[in-house]
């Protein structure tokens, strides 16, 4: 028999001297029976490269093959591993840590060249621009050259970005500072994504302590409470296209950012969960993850019966597209533009007086005073809180997500109650 099998290999005895038996025949993989002393039976490939003959361990048996499919895939991956070492001529011992070899070879240029193309397509000229010459800074620095596999937390890349952000900081340049750092965030989770950097190591995935020193943040302009019926009565009357008021009321009863809101897309919609289940790439949800434990998440949005209202409205428009508030006429998204609520404020006579983004204030601390909940169920629910523990796969979807639906559900009858026509 040319290949051995599982149960011959049982078979083999341990015997006063080593025993090498050849697992394929012409293969150069074998199958090294140590002497009763050792009692130990292991796989090693035996391959030659650059005229040396270089012995590459494979796995224990009982250990690491165990049955016939694990010697089934052993065999296979000693095919590989033969295939790779004539195509590439790297060392066969290489093979195991390819995956590390193939990031050492990216360089940050070309990282950063490949995050401007995927997100170019959703993008308007002008962001687009403008992050290519933030890249061009960061570059100016760093070194086109420089390998992302040197720019790992581990390895010393979270001190070269904290040099880095430093050194914007010191011209006075404190938002600067903040913005680039998320654009290096959101960079290093694109090369996490596509496996072009290692994931859990990006170095900018927390913010460094002196980002917020001599910063004074611009608040968004907000309403009170008793403001919101008459924002209400302008909304109830206004000729809008049907398009912009229904992604606006969405908004308002979401809760969620306006980014997410425009580009949401038909399959995000799971009505046997009876929720809107946001994917964990999406733009705009800014959630901190534990950096030990980087896995993604959803985000997910409990349906209501007026949300459910307007969506079913919606269907009769854009049902057959791929996006919610798909719109023939803009030009620079496949969805409706992200500004388009903000203008719509403006044209209500709110300039100045809310934006979108201001409505969220309205939403933590009326849940809170009026409705009272909890400011944490309210900070989970528009997306705010930071997760820390947890298999971060379903942390989301579980932690108080009942208290999360009772507090949409009230907040869409109260919107209603004050005077929002859906």
């Amino acid at each position: 028999m040319n290949t051995l099998t599982i149960k011959e290999i049982r078979k083999y005895p341990h015997l006063q001297k080593r025993q090498t038996t050849s697992v394929q025949k012409n293969s150069g993989l074998s199958l090294i029976v140590e002497n009763e002393k050792n009692q130990c039976k292991r796989f090693e490939g035996l391959i030659r490269h650059n005229k040396k003959l270089i012995h590459v361990p494979l796995g224990v048996f009982g250990n690491d093959i165990k049955t016939q499919q694990h010697l089934n895939s052993l065999l296979k991956t000693w095919d590989d591993i033969k295939d790779w070492v004539k195509t590439t001529g790297n060392h066969p011992k290489d093979y195991f840590r390819k995956d590390e070899l193939l990031k050492s070879q990216v360089t940050l240029k070309e990282l950063f060249d490949d995050f401007l193309e995927h997100y170019k397509v959703s993008k308007s000229n002008r962001t687009y621009v403008d992050r290519k010459n933030k890249f061009n800074q960061i570059i100016k620095f760093l070194g086109e050259e420089t390998s992302v596999s040197d720019l790992e937390w581990d390895r010393g890349g979270r001190k070269k970005m904290r040099t880095f952000l430093k050194t914007i900081k010191s011209r006075g340049k404190h938002y600067h500072t903040i913005r680039i750092r998320s654009l290096l965030n959101q960079c290093f989770q694109y090369g996490e994504r596509n496996q072009l950097f290692t994931r859990g190591q990006n170095p900018c995935s927390e913010p460094f302590d002196f980002e917020s020193v001599g910063y004074e943040p611009k608040n968004n302009p907000t309403i009170k409470w008793e403001e919101v019926p008459e924002l209400f009565e302008k909304i109830n009357s206004s000729t809008n296209s049907i398009i912009t008021l229904s992604s606006f009321k969405l908004y308002l009863l979401t809760c969620i950012r306006v980014s997410v809101i425009v580009s949401m897309k038909w399959n995000w919609i799971n009505e046997e969960e009876n929720m809107i289940v946001v994917p964990p790439d999406t733009e705009g949800l800014k959630r901190i993850l534990n950096r030990k434990n980087n896995s993604e998440y959803e985000h997910y949005i409990p349906l209501t019966e007026e949300m459910k209202k307007i969506l079913n409205t919606m269907r009769g428009i854009s049902g057959n597209e791929e996006y919610v508030f798909w719109t023939p006429n803009c030009k620079k998204y496949p969805h409706q533009n992200p500004e388009t609520i903000n203008r719509f404020l403006h044209r209500l006579g709110y300039k100045n007086k809310l934006t979108g983004h201001g409505w969220r204030s309205v939403v933590v601390t009326s849940g809170q005073e009026v409705g009272g909940f909890e400011r944490d169920i309210i900070q989970r629910q528009i997306g705010h809180t930071q997760h820390r523990s947890g298999s971060i796969g379903s942390y989301d979807k579980t932690q108080k997500l009942k208290e999360r639906r009772e507090f949409l559900e009230w907040w869409s009858k109260e919107l209603v109650k004050q005077g929002l026509e859906i």
